[in-house]
């Protein structure tokens, strides 16, 4: 009896054992053929995965049952920001939070009206992994065109800034983010210059077209880095760099 219950023990360890998981292949990095030297813009990969990385509601203090979701996010101003927007342009401020900086990448949107705050947007900020670091959210209107844009910047060396510019489309009742905009600013000695000690400074701005419906399930595959195929929507600006 005791030799057919180790027996059975053991059956059920190999059975509850956890393989351990295969190794996923490198992305490939996309790259923009530099001039000079290696600028950040030309080192940030493409995310080719739909799923989540992180959850929406990642702050450590647990949301109670009864706790609505704007009380909640209101109550962890150590882990978001909220900020007072009026979206719509209907002179109504809407709130919107965001997290912190390395505090996750949740962004909700709520819409004002005559009754209260009304849960407009719930989604992510496209932070690649943690690649891209939060900076601030803040609306902008251009060409009447009222936007909802999220700064970032690279996580790591060189001057990459990234802005996501997020519209409400009325008609629709839908959030889209509209495109992207790149901008790296970086600075290098021009070896090529007949001043061998002039430095040289090169801002490239790319406005790169997304069209990706917001929603909590975005599909992120869809988003566009700078490649060699639309390199066409950047600009390049080339200026020497000032003693002061």
């Amino acid at each position: 009896m005791l030799k057919n219950t180790v027996f059975l023990l053991l059956i059920l360890l190999g059975a509850c054992t956890v393989q351990p998981e295969k190794d996923e292949p490198k992305k490939e990095r996309l790259k923009v053929e530099p001039k000079h030297e290696t600028s950040a813009l030309d080192t940030i990969t493409k995310l080719d995965t739909t799923e989540k990385d992180e959850q929406f509601l990642d702050a450590p203090t647990k949301r109670t049952k009864n706790q609505s979701l704007f009380t909640w996010l209101r109550s962890n101003k150590e882990y978001f920001v909220a900020v007072d927007i009026d979206y719509d342009l209907d002179g109504k401020k809407d709130k919107i939070f965001y997290p912190r900086f390395l505090g996750g990448d949740s962004l909700f949107i709520f819409h004002r009206d005559s009754s209260g705050y009304r849960l407009s947007l719930a989604t992510t900020i496209y932070l690649d992994q943690g690649i891209f670091a939060m900076d601030t959210v803040k609306g902008k209107t251009i060409n009447g065109l009222r936007y909802i844009v999220a700064y970032t910047h690279f996580n790591g060396a060189g001057g990459l800034q990234k802005d996501e510019y997020y519209y409400f489309d009325t008609e629709k009742q839908q959030w889209f983010l509209t495109h992207t905009l790149f901008t790296d600013d970086y600075c290098f000695t021009d070896l090529e210059s007949k001043n061998a000690d002039q430095i040289i400074c090169e801002k490239t701005v790319c406005k790169i077209k997304q069209n990706i419906r917001l929603d909590a399930q975005t599909n992120w595959s869809k988003y566009r880095y700078v490649t060699e195929a639309n390199k066409s929507e950047c600009t390049v600006k080339r200026y020497p760099l000032k003693d002061e």
